[in-house]
């Protein structure tokens, strides 16, 4: 009796157990319904990770498949955080990836770049789930932000020298020729109280602005001879255009770009296939918002995919080819502009697209046309394909470094060179 007795026991204890979960799924899921009932489709969540999985390792690929499925607005929810609604001529091989990056901030190392534009562009699960930190513990993340934290932080203070620039400044500000840099404006700006930015703060507002803007025009221009190499005709039509508008053995100008439709339709197209953050930057509602019928909650993350936007099949034919001369037959489209055309826009749209969009619009259309100026340009011997595949730093870069082997095309005058 007694052993029956235990065996029983067991047996209800089991059954009990079974109960308890099958209600937890049942209310777990009932709850869900609930909640989802005013809000846009999307795919079913698991319990605790939610939709995390959804995301991968390019999550704005994934959403675009998923958006196939959904629609063009779709909510998924992670976790318990917010929700998305959807020197040699030409016997060397040039890491153009290097070169590129070099001619945008000398000061940091190509190893401490790579690390910082890795790191900052991970997945980190527990920015979604935070009670599995001990995950992000485990793949050594706080440990590697913490180291690349204490360099970065240094070799900003080394690099923008407040002191030194401080003084420069008072000494130089009488000077009727002298131009104040950003630098000494957020030095000598004060707020409405009277008082400056703290120098503490201003290093950190700096190096944002230094690591926003480096790894994206690096990364576009690198794109844009990525899609040219494999398309050789394009980079005669640009040269020959650009030899007909500038006409002599210089380097190409700002003042140039504007004569240089070609060249613009090259960096339109490249800007919609390869736009520096696909998912532009995240806003989160501060309170219930309702939007098309639907209802999104307090807390809300919105991510807009403008990788989808700029493939969209009822917009752009053959959507995935690299074709420019869609943009010559389509000149009222502008990615500069703060407004419509919305098929377009790599630097967001409205009053909070990216601040810097056209700096970063000029230094890509410079770098791009001295590059295809200046030298001819063909793969390594023995290579015939350009791999294409993508990985997420700050902004989507290749995988692989693009190999070039450049060769002149004319010798440059000094005169051109001193001046730039």
């Amino acid at each position: 009796m007694a052993e029956g007795g235990l065996l029983f026991g067991f047996e209800l204890a089991d059954v009990l157990v079974a109960a308890v979960l099958i209600s937890v799924v049942v209310l777990y899921f009932h709850a869900e319904a609930l909640q989802r009932r005013r809000c846009p489709p999307g795919p079913w969540p698991w319990p605790v990770v939610g939709n995390f999985s959804a995301l991968g390792d390019l999550p704005y690929r994934n959403l675009h498949k998923l958006a196939g499925k959904y629609g063009g607005l779709m909510y998924l929810r992670l976790g318990v955080a917010p929700t998305f609604p959807s020197q040699s001529n030409n016997s060397v091989a040039v890491a153009l990836s290097v070169d590129v990056s070099h001619l945008i901030l000398p000061i940091l190392s190509l190893e401490m770049t790579s690390s910082v534009f890795e790191l900052l562009g991970s997945v980190v699960i527990s920015d979604f789930v935070p009670y599995l930190s001990f995950i992000t513990k485990l793949q050594g993340h706080a440990s590697k932000f913490s180291k690349i934290r204490d360099v970065s932080d240094k070799l900003t203070a080394d690099f923008f020298d407040l002191d030194s620039h401080r003084n420069n400044y008072k000494k130089m500000k009488n000077d009727p020729s002298y131009v104040p840099d950003f630098e000494d404006v957020l030095m000598e700006t004060p707020f409405e109280n009277g008082t400056n930015l703290p120098d503490q703060d201003l290093l950190k507002l700096l190096q944002e602005l230094l690591n926003a803007g480096t790894e994206t025009s690096s990364n576009t221009s690198e794109w844009a001879m990525a899609e040219l190499i494999r398309r050789p005709e394009l980079i005669e039509r640009a040269q020959t255009e650009m030899d007909s508008v500038i006409g002599s053995k210089r380097l190409v100008e700002e003042s140039d770009i504007q004569q240089l439709p070609f060249l613009q339709a090259v960096m339109k197209e490249n800007f919609r296939l390869h736009p520096p953050a696909p998912l532009l930057l995240p806003h989160e509602s501060r309170e219930p918002t309702e939007l098309l019928g639907y209802h999104f909650p307090a807390g809300t993350e919105l991510l807009v995919n403008a990788f989808a936007i700029h493939r969209d099949p009822s917009v752009y034919d053959n959507p995935d080819s690299f074709d420019p001369d869609r943009f010559l037959a389509r000149p009222h489209v502008d990615h500069m502009s703060t407004s419509d055309p919305y098929e377009l826009m790599p630097f967001g749209k409205g009053l909070r697209m990216c601040p810097g969009y056209r700096l970063a619009n000029t230094m890509v259309a410079l770098m791009l046309a001295n590059l295809l100026y200046v030298f001819d340009w063909s793969l390594p011997e023995g290579q015939t394909e350009v791999d294409m595949t993508e990985t997420i730093g700050i902004s989507v870069r290749k995988k692989q470094p693009l190999f070039l082997v450049p060769k002149p095309r004319f010798e440059l005058s000094l005169e051109s060179v001193a001046e730039n």
